[in-house]
């Protein structure tokens, strides 16, 4: 429901900005950080235990078994 309405946030800005003859003009790129979604700026517990989990581990130091073993227990958060 938050991804659904968080889309419609953005297609309605979309539609704004790119829907009339101003905003149809080409113009330069400018970072816009309204429209910048982000995996971890969610307010979901699960997600924040998977943020920590992430920033956790030393992929330097992981054996190939080890990086599947930590993806699965990612994968066990989610529910999957």
């Amino acid at each position: 429901a938050q991804v659904i309405k968080r889309a419609n946030e953005v297609l309605l800005h979309l539609e704004k900005t790119h829907g009339s003859e101003e905003g149809a003009k080409t113009k330069s790129l400018e970072p816009d950080d309204d429209l910048q979604l982000s995996f971890f700026q969610l307010d979901d517990p699960a997600l924040e235990a998977i943020r920590e989990e992430l920033l956790a581990v030393d992929i330097n130091t992981l054996t190939p078994v080890e990086a599947l073993m930590k993806l699965n227990e990612i994968r066990k958060m989610v529910g999957g």
